[in-house]
């Protein structure tokens, strides 16, 4: 008897613990799309969205089936990025506080987990070939996110 208490407990959390997270994800404060520079150059029709909660970080891509080119994710995050659930692969963009490229992994499959190169302070995320054929990416260049 005690145990069916306690599962029927923590399934009524779950619908609790949903609006907690849509709450979550929808309170991303301030402006969440931004325009990527290049080495000062504006990076025409780019729209890099800003993930700097950890709801949104943690959502990621996995509820997108594609990205349009010249679109990404921008993660204010130090930590690893995996792609379990992706359903297409992606370029990663590793950059320092400052902005400068310390890495560049290109088509990184579902199901990878990426480890950050040392001194990253966010990551840019767009789709397979991006940083090459949309941005021309490459490391040591500086970006910069108008927002």
């Amino acid at each position: 008897m005690q145990d069916a208490v306690q599962i029927s407990f923590a399934w009524g959390l779950v619908p609790l613990l949903l609006v907690i997270l849509w709450t979550m994800l929808r309170s991303e404060r301030g402006p969440r799309l931004a325009r990527l520079r290049v080495n000062g150059e504006l990076a025409r029709d780019s729209r890099i969205v800003r993930a700097s909660r950890f709801a949104t970080r943690s959502v990621g891509l996995l509820n997108h089936a594609y990205l349009l080119p010249a679109h990404g994710l921008w993660l204010k995050s130090r930590g690893a990025v995996h792609t379990r659930g992706m359903l297409f692969p992606i370029d990663l963009v590793q950059l320092d506080a400052a902005g400068t490229v310390l890495g560049v992994t290109e088509h990184v499959p579902a199901g990878e987990l990426i480890r950050p190169v040392r001194g990253t302070r966010s990551v840019l995320e767009l789709r397979s070939g991006g940083a090459r054929e949309d941005f021309a990416i490459r490391v040591g260049d500086r970006l910069t996110f108008e927002v």
